[in-house]
């Protein structure tokens, strides 16, 4: 397979995940035409140059094709997998203004009655809804009213944005799948050793704890014998009864073994069987206590494993990658590379606010952070309720509670939008330039909890609101000069909150 063939195949890939099947086969075509234009160029130049105005979007996907094919042709054979990330990268460059040129040709809703007719032109990203996907303007009324909803078209260009931004990460992906696999196969070696060294150790403890009860099995018998035997044998030996000395030398020993002797009390006779068996089960008992207890540790330790793994897991969720909003800020809050926020003029209590996006779930617990790149006066950081600062068109009026936000500040004071013992109170942590401030945001627990991460010092704050407000991390910014950043590069799920 070529590189032209493997790339057709990538972009039919690519497309297909983007829900618009039928586009690589209208991009195919269109390459197709791109070859005769080429053969009929020189007969009839007047005609393409018509052709060509009138194409609109079909000529803009000709002249890239061209130049897509052009690069794939330059590549030497023995670098198709480097041929391959460059065109991935190329065309996922290309891929957004791609979308913004097209018009897609939106389907029916199936759903029937009022929906007949309606075009799913929609889209619901919503996190928590359970019927997320493409929508018709009837869907959007119905069950959607509430939800994140987005126009198709709109979500496309995001995505491949987004997919843009991420192209550097993606290209790598089968070298972190393979460290994945070294990792997984290095914890199964490391837990087959310790299986194996359980096994060996259980196993000379049984031979050990067998090894023992036939040591008291034969002290038992042994005992008992000489317990009705020991008078024959003594009077054997005084009356010189025994002619073989060996027979005589094994008695002699049988009644040594029975007795006990010390310096202070001499030789003392204790022939009781029933001792032996009294000590045993006292040691017994030691040992099925030792027994369960490890038993109890080791699946405890397993369980704490466990519990890493699902932090692990889970921690794609509790570090989103945020990026502050262009349209919801303050007029007078600049945001530059998406994760810069600086005020432009000093306030009272009036565009002081800047959001970010996404939304913090309401399911699972989320980490944020930011530093502080230069404080004039006073900084803020926290969450906010979205459409109550919405409606206060991002005033900050913190004399009461129902402000909308929940935030610690630069000078050490909490505020909260439900609490008045927590708002406007001098309860938190100071922090100045340079600091990162780590946030957890944890609906579940109705918790944000604030870390300076220098010196360890914590905060929280309770929270208390429906559970269908729209909540985003925010920055509150009072004086001009005022500089924060989103810190989107550190793992914060290796964090102790």
């Amino acid at each position: 397979m070529n590189e032209g063939q493997v790339y057709r195949v990538y972009v039919n890939q690519l497309f297909n995940q983007l829900f618009y099947k039928g586009f690589y086969e209208q991009f195919r075509k269109l390459h197709a035409q791109q070859q005769t234009i080429k053969q009929t160029k020189s007969e009839n130049k007047k005609d393409t140059k018509n052709n060509k105005k009138n194409k609109g979007f079909q000529f803009y996907l000709l002249i890239i094709i061209r130049q897509v094919f052009r690069y794939s042709s330059s590549i030497k054979s023995n670098k198709k997998q480097v041929t391959i990330e460059k065109l991935k990268s190329y065309f996922i460059g290309l891929m957004e203004e791609i979308i913004k040129q097209s018009k897609l040709r939106y389907l029916e809703c199936p759903k029937g009655h009022l929906h007949d007719g309606e075009q799913l032109n929609f889209i619901c990203v919503d996190p928590v809804c359970k019927d997320s996907g493409l929508i018709c303007s009837i869907c959007r009324i119905e069950i959607h009213q509430k939800h994140k909803v987005m126009p198709l078209k709109l979500f496309l260009c995001e995505v491949a944005s987004k997919m843009k931004s991420r192209q550097q990460l993606n290209s790598n992906i089968d070298e972190l799948l393979s460290q994945l696999d070294s990792l997984n196969q290095s914890i199964l070696y490391n837990l087959k050793e310790v299986v194996e060294s359980l096994a060996l150790t259980i196993k000379n403890f049984e031979t050990e704890c067998a090894n023992t009860i036939k040591r008291i099995r034969e002290k038992i018998i042994s005992q008992a014998f000489m317990n009705e035997h020991m008078p024959k044998v003594i009077d054997s030996i005084v009356n010189s009864e025994y002619t073989d000395v060996e027979a005589l030398k094994s008695e002699c020993k049988k009644l040594v073994d029975s007795i006990n002797y010390s310096e202070k009390k001499g030789i003392e006779i204790d022939i009781r069987p029933e001792k032996s068996i009294e000590s045993f089960s006292n040691t017994e008992q030691d040992i099925i206590k030792n027994i369960q207890k490890a038993s109890k540790q080791f699946i405890e330790s397993i369980k704490k494993l466990e519990k890493s793994f699902e932090k692990t897991v889970s921690a794609s969720e509790v570090n989103v990658q945020f990026q502050f909003s262009q349209a919801f800020k303050s007029s007078t809050i600049t945001v530059t590379d998406s994760k810069t926020a600086i005020q432009g003029s000093n306030q009272n209590y009036e565009n002081r606010f800047a959001l970010l996006e996404p939304e913090l779930s309401m399911e699972h617990p989320t980490r944020f952070a930011f530093q502080v790149k230069h404080i004039a006066n006073w900084i803020g950081f926290g969450v906010c309720l979205k459409n109550v600062l919405e409606k206060k068109a991002y005033k900050f009026e913190y004399n009461n509670t129902g402000h909308g936000a929940y935030l610690i500040s630069s000078n050490g004071y909490s505020w909260s939008h439900s609490s008045k013992e927590d708002n406007m109170a001098n309860k938190s942590f100071v922090f100045s330039n340079d600091d990162i401030i780590i946030c957890e945001f944890d609906y579940t627990k109705k918790l944000l909890t604030f870390k300076k991460q220098k010196t360890n010092n914590k905060f929280t704050l309770t929270l208390d609101f429906p559970e269908t407000e729209k909540v985003v991390p925010c920055i509150n910014l009072c004086n001009k000069g005022e500089k924060v950043e989103i810190v989107n590069n550190i793992d914060l799920s290796s964090e102790e909150l």
